[in-house]
């Protein structure tokens, strides 16, 4: 580990969302998203620090339910569906920086529409980008484990095309559940991941992040499956 980083876990959980109401704490296989992803992240053992960002004091009680005491709410101009992701953790970067939680050198965002993510998937992850020697990091799944059953349309003639392995490459899709990011980052693109970030495959199938509420109710199915085993 290098003594000069310091990991700053942070759990966005904005209030209102709009296709699934409310659901970072509607009840989720006996808890709530936002219970589980505060659970994954203290349990870590490579995070300095845990905070969460919410415009909602009944989130913060969800929070503290799960072991983890904050006070932080974002100011109305960025509580808003508008508001990017950059801009909340710039905030809550201000606010802990002025609340005597100092400096944090990057941001491991986990967004708790990933309930699968687990402390060791964490752990793991940070690890995978130490060694990689990239300044980020964006997780992903692979889109199928048999490459050769993916094909597509081409819109120029409508044919259908398959896969070709000979690509050299595997087609993966970004699932939102995990983020590694210098600080200096964000402030300056305002992003996450970029071309030059690792890319940490989550193993095949893993539940993609919660959108919808058919996302809501099948990932709540799988995992009580999970939990039960």
């Amino acid at each position: 580990m290098k003594s000069e980083q310091r990991l700053l876990a942070l759990i966005p959980a904005r209030s209102g969302s709009v296709r699934v109401p409310d659901k970072n704490a509607r009840e989720f296989a006996g808890l709530s998203l936002i219970e589980i992803a505060v659970d994954g992240a203290l349990k870590s053992a490579k995070i300095d620090h845990v905070g969460l960002s919410t415009d909602s004091e009944s989130y913060l009680k969800r929070a503290s339910r799960a072991g983890l005491n904050e006070t932080y709410l974002r100011p109305e101009n960025i509580a808003g569906p508008e508001a990017t992701s950059a801009e909340c953790v710039l905030d809550y970067l201000k606010w802990s920086s002025e609340h005597g939680g100092g400096e944090f050198t990057h941001v491991v965002l986990l967004q708790p529409t990933s309930p699968f993510r687990t402390s060791k998937d964490i752990d793991v992850a940070i690890d995978f980008w130490r060694q990689s020697g990239k300044p980020s990091l964006v997780s992903a799944v692979r889109m199928s484990p048999e490459p050769q059953f993916i094909v597509g349309e081409d819109p120029a003639n409508n044919q259908l095309f398959r896969y070709s392995e000979t690509d050299n490459s595997e087609l993966c899709v970004l699932d939102g559940a995990l983020f590694i990011t210098p600080v200096e980052m964000v402030k300056d693109d305002g992003a996450f991941w970029n071309q030059d970030s690792a890319l940490f495959k989550f193993d095949y199938p893993r539940f993609f992040d919660i959108d919808t509420q058919a996302d809501f109710d099948a990932a709540s199915v799988l995992y009580s499956k999970e939990t039960d085993n």
